[in-house]
């Protein structure tokens, strides 16, 4: 089975990408530059305490995928081919010609921006998008952030799904969800699901390879949110959620907490 990767360059996408090219035969990788430092990602202007909050916000992110991503993420490992593009260059004709060229079987993606119709027809049926959030609950940017603002641990988690030209709306492949323990950080939260699926990639692609893969449909339109949605005045909210027990209330009185539906393949 050839594999051609689309990652970001953080280290969350660098542990991902590593555990794949580690244990299969990646013969293209195209990486789009993504800051390590959130904030450097958030361009709205904010006061100075807010400012505070969201450079303790993002060292505490940086901290955590240290934590969580390091070594193996430290370093992309080697591959037959290797593209580095800008966020305005993924859908390039440059692309389009390496991904012809390099003719995989299977396509995964995690952090890039959104693949167009072009870049899509040149890729094969199982093109797999690697979204950090339960679709189609939470579509979009921060999707593991939002559900503690809503006071919905129960619904943190990622979505593999087939993708098209829609925010993370495809066929999905597998869905699961972290370990939550009671003194978690909300990076806790959102580095375990990327570990969780890292672990679950290798089932899902023998499922693909072997033909007993199973696809589910996204029953509703859900929420998407955008990158512009999110506020540094909004980690005051989840600061004071976090600090007042919503991981303990959740662990003890699940049934407090409806689960969403969710797509499982084992």
């Amino acid at each position: 089975m050839k594999i051609a990767l689309l990652t970001g360059t953080a280290y969350r996408h660098k542990y991902y990408a590593n555990e794949i090219i580690a244990n299969y035969d990646v013969v293209l990788h195209i990486k789009e530059k993504r800051e390590q430092d959130l904030t450097g990602e958030v361009k709205d202007p904010c006061s100075e305490e807010d400012k505070i909050l969201l450079k303790k916000h993002s060292d505490l992110r940086n901290q955590m995928e240290e934590k969580y991503f390091l070594p193996q993420g430290k370093d992309f490992l080697p591959v037959k081919k290797t593209m580095e593009v800008g966020r305005r260059e993924l859908n390039s004709p440059e692309v389009i010609a390496a991904v012809k060229e390099a003719a995989p079987d299977v396509v995964l993606d995690y952090g890039t921006c959104l693949l167009k119709d072009d870049l899509l027809k040149v890729m094969p049926k199982h093109v797999i998008n690697l979204h950090a959030g339960l679709s189609p609950y939470y579509k979009g940017a921060a999707t593991l952030y939002w559900p503690i603002y809503f006071m919905e641990p129960q619904n943190l988690g990622y979505t593999m799904h087939i993708i098209d030209i829609q925010i993370d709306h495809g066929t999905i492949l597998h869905q699961n969800k972290p370990e939550i323990f009671s003194n978690d950080n909300i990076h806790d939260l959102g580095c375990r699901t990327i570990v969780q699926a890292a672990k679950d990639i290798h089932k899902v692609l023998e499922k693909i390879q072997n033909g007993t893969i199973q696809y589910f449909k996204q029953k509703s339109k859900g929420k998407i949110f955008y990158g512009y949605d999110f506020k540094p005045y909004h980690l005051r909210v989840t600061n004071f959620i976090m600090e007042n027990g919503l991981l303990k209330e959740y662990l003890e009185h699940k049934e407090r907490f409806p689960e969403a539906e969710i797509f499982r393949q084992f």
